[in-house]
């Protein structure tokens, strides 16, 4: 079949064969010889051509992917939101229910499906708002590229020229002086073994260590072919001449790289604040300088962006920088907190704003429930908390008499914390069941907690009122969006949809 451009050229052939037949046919009237034929031959010409064409054209029509909505003119694909909603299987955000569960409840889908517009709106807002075509925007989708391009470049050129053999590994293992199980020989057995087990792990530790030596000699290998391939020109007087107080930093060129120049200030930000400039690590930084630009024209030149992957990466990047964008830039400066809204809080809810009060107690700890009960018993016909403290109790405390001082309401158990609470001085709280036995309490005395000074807790109110703003905000601008979006969700879809939670393993 052919190909839309190949189709193009193939007109202008054909087109230029058709004007010949032609001028053919006008002299073959002059002449009276096979008028009919060549007209009829040049019309079929034609018409095969045109037939050709549209069959080539209507083959590239590719058939819309499903979708389960559209937001604008951005559509949420069917595949992409069924892969979405697997992965919640692995998410702490879904409850222990559905991460732990087979499948997900269908009514479940409209709730995440509603999040997802969200996002779409979000983005399309940022896009609107040309917050996208800003320099900072731009100069992290650049770096983010850049960063999977080398990747792709150093997979092309390092990791996949790169092998170690059988016959590398054994050398080695004979070097160190490691004799070999013959069950642990050969690539497929060492491929079924456990890594971890004692045969198999002196071959990892082999195997690691030469395809490190390896990948660092090709990497040095391709380091100097780049360089080989490059024009270079360094500028030695620039060189000679470089200062960090230099008024020329922005422009003094210190070398010119395949036509791009290299400025003082590139240098004086890759020494990275190092007061001490001599020559040698002036040439050393310009020569790293010099390959990070080979490598960087090397990487954007490989066309790696036009690879599916790296295209679904890079958009997915994209979309979430656009959504950050939007809570930063968008959201973020509508939020004001007024200092007296502050200020009443805080005057509004004093319990959040108070230090726990304390107890000055004592204790009995016993491993025993029947002994607990007797000691409680004791106590309650007159005994004496410190002798039956000192006599009976396990806990450390038994040499002061059971006394465990002041203790924060912060630090005791729920139970305990408001037994004391609700306790008198000089009374008996308890018996409570703890971790490793049981224990009676008495409470001696009792201090109430203070309100912390507004200045020290200011901060923690204002975040609080500007989280719940930002929230307030960002579901009203969200509502707003979807009345002026349009969106349309194909519920047959939906209704369809079922998402299975992949096997493990």
């Amino acid at each position: 079949m052919l190909r839309i451009t190949e189709s193009i050229e193939v007109c202008r052939f054909v087109v230029s064969s058709g004007s010949s037949l032609f001028c053919s046919a006008r002299a073959a009237v002059a002449s009276k010889v096979g008028v009919s034929v060549t007209i009829l031959l040049a019309i079929f010409l034609f018409i095969s051509f045109s037939t050709n064409v549209d069959a080539a054209w209507f083959s590239k029509k590719k058939k819309e992917e499903p979708y389960i909505a559209k937001v604008g003119t951005v559509s949420i694909k069917l595949a992409d939101f069924e892969n979405s909603v697997r992965k919640l299987h692995t998410s702490s955000r879904v409850g222990k229910a559905l991460t732990k569960g087979t499948s997900f409840e269908k009514h479940s889908f409209a709730k995440y499906l509603d999040e997802l517009i969200d996002n779409e709106l979000m983005a399309l807002e940022c896009v609107r708002l040309g917050l996208d075509k800003e320099e900072d925007f731009q100069r992290l989708i650049y770096s983010f590229k850049l960063n999977l391009f080398l990747g792709e470049l150093k997979r092309e050129e390092i990791l996949e020229k790169v092998k170690v053999t059988e016959h590398d590994i054994k050398a080695e293992l004979e070097l160190q002086g490691i004799t070999e199980d013959p069950e642990a020989q050969g690539e497929e057995s060492a491929k079924k073994a456990d890594p971890h087990s004692p045969t198999t792990q002196p071959r990892q530790a082999a195997l690691k260590k030469l395809t490190k030596i390896k990948n660092k000699a090709r990497e040095v290998q391709f380091f100097k072919e780049l360089r080989e391939q490059a024009s270079i020109n360094i500028k030695t007087k620039a060189l000679k001449a470089f200062s960090s107080t230099d008024e020329k930093l922005h422009t003094r060129v210190v070398a010119v790289v395949d036509g791009e120049k290299i400025l003082a200030i590139e240098l004086l930000r890759e020494l990275r604040g190092k007061s001490q400039h001599d020559a040698k690590l002036l040439r050393k930084t310009l020569d790293n300088l010099i390959l990070h630009k080979l490598l960087d024209k090397e990487a954007f030149g490989r066309g790696y962006e036009s690879l599916p992957t790296v295209q679904a990466s890079i958009e997915k990047y994209r979309r979430k920088r656009l959504l950050d964008l939007f809570n930063r830039r968008v959201i973020l400066p509508l939020v004001k907190i007024e200092e007296e809204d502050i200020m009443q809080y805080y005057k509004d809810n004093p319990e959040e704003f108070s230090t726990p009060a304390s107890y000055k107690l004592r204790m009995i700890f016993v491993g025993e429930e029947l002994e607990i009960a007797s000691i409680v018993s004791e106590l309650k016909r007159g005994a004496d908390f410190g002798y039956l403290a000192r006599e009976r109790s396990l806990d450390p405390t038994k040499d002061k008499m059971g006394e465990l001082g002041w203790v924060s309401a912060a630090r005791l158990s729920v139970d305990i914390a408001m037994a004391a609470a609700n306790a008198s001085d000089g009374d008996l709280i308890g018996p409570f069941k703890m971790e490793y036995g049981h224990s009676v309490m008495e409470r001696l005395d009792a201090k109430p907690g203070d309100l912390k000074p507004y200045n020290s807790v200011r901060a923690d109110i204002d975040r609080k009122l500007g989280a719940e703003k930002f929230i307030a905000i960002h579901k009203k601008y969200l509502k707003r969006l979807r009345k002026t979006v349009p969106i349309k969700i194909n519920e047959k879809a939906l209704k369809e949809v079922i998402i299975v939670r992949p096997k493990e393993g």
